[in-house]
């Protein structure tokens, strides 16, 4: 009963009727764009304004999914995944003479994210 209840909430506030499973397809996406953004910069060694944005966009998708989705999964792992993404965030603000080794660095923190991310299927 709870667990319907939690879904049909879920659901309300997504504005859609979409299973869980593909909810966490979709935020698996972002979490590629967002790798793909990470490896695009490290071929050119700076970040442009434009692809600061695309990351954060997708950062963002990934993390409004990551609430709504909240309910079903487990507090624990949600809250280490928004953790994550904090240090990810901050890694990324750094300035341009770290670039290299702090987007190598990224890279390695949202690989984490990836590997906690896939553990959530367990749940839904």
């Amino acid at each position: 009963g709870t667990r319907l209840l939690v879904r049909s909430v879920f659901n309300l506030r997504l504005k859609s009727i979409r299973s869980i499973g593909d909810v966490h397809a979709e935020m698996s996406d972002y979490l590629d764009e967002m790798e793909k953004c990470l490896l695009l910069e490290t071929d050119e060694n700076q970040v442009t304004d434009i692809e600061l944005g695309e990351f954060v966009l997708h950062m963002h998708g990934y993390l409004v999914l990551l609430d709504y989705s909240a309910p079903l999964l487990p507090t624990r792992s949600s809250e280490a995944i928004h953790n994550v993404m904090l240090d990810l965030f901050s890694v990324h603000q750094q300035g341009p003479e770290h670039r290299k080794i702090e987007t190598d660095r990224q890279v390695q923190i949202l690989r984490l994210v990836k590997e906690k991310h896939r553990d959530l299927l367990r749940y839904v």
